[in-house]
């Protein structure tokens, strides 16, 4: 069993959805990524976080700044935001009666993750936590150090390619969904641990009920 259950916020808990296609618009017009719209960004799905960036002709030391944007922006946006899937309140409070401590771990700001999850009424996670777009696998060992517990007792919950390799480098347990920002294809190719097709999957593949009280909603 693990002790702590930490989840990515974008693309994972927070949909993907019309708010964020006019952020891409945005940072399209502004960056410079040509004609692309969100619909081509999309079709990219295939490919992780640096190849995107270099296929939009996209240099590395401007990341930090793009992704400033973005934050900023998303607090335009993010009372708009919805659940990727309606199930997740009840599926969190589940985890928490099960596991005990829950986390989110996030290249977005704490501010954004803090409002989306009190606009949709869900209290149940112990902590956020903001991580740079490459350094995640820093900040998984920051946790781990703080929560005084092992890397193998440890799931992150991700969307992302870069999710499964900040992970492997940190020797976190990982499991990816195949809702979010990259197709399940490419992340089949990373070998998560786990690899789930909706949140109810979650508890299956970690052997655990979801319990009577979820089963009874």
């Amino acid at each position: 069993m693990f002790k702590l259950i930490l989840f990515d916020f974008d693309g994972t808990l927070a949909a993907i959805g019309s708010k964020s296609k006019a952020i891409i618009n945005r940072l399209s017009e502004k960056y410079h990524f040509g004609d692309m719209t969100f619909d081509d960004f999309w079709k990219m799905r295939d490919l992780n976080l640096k190849d995107v960036l270099k296929k939009l002709n996209i240099p590395m030391w401007k990341l930090p700044f793009l992704v400033a944007d973005y934050k900023n922006w998303m607090q335009e946006y993010i009372q708009d935001e919805e659940l990727t899937h309606l199930s997740w309140k009840r599926i969190i409070g589940e985890l928490k009666a099960q596991v005990g401590r829950l986390g989110i771990l996030t290249s977005n700001s704490t501010e954004n993750a803090g409002i989306f999850l009190k606009l949709h009424d869900i209290a149940d996670f112990d902590f956020i936590y903001s991580a740079s777009m490459f350094g995640k696998h820093r900040s998984l060992i920051k946790i781990i150090n703080r929560e005084k517990i092992l890397p193998r007792e440890v799931l992150y919950i991700g969307d992302e390619i870069r999710d499964v390799e900040a992970c492997r480098r940190a020797g976190v347990p990982v499991m990816s969904v195949t809702w979010g920002i990259n197709s399940k294809e490419a992340l089949l190719e990373t070998a998560p641990d786990y690899c789930v097709d909706s949140p109810e999957e979650i508890f299956s593949a970690l052997g655990m009920s979801l319990g009577d009280a979820y089963a009874a909603c």
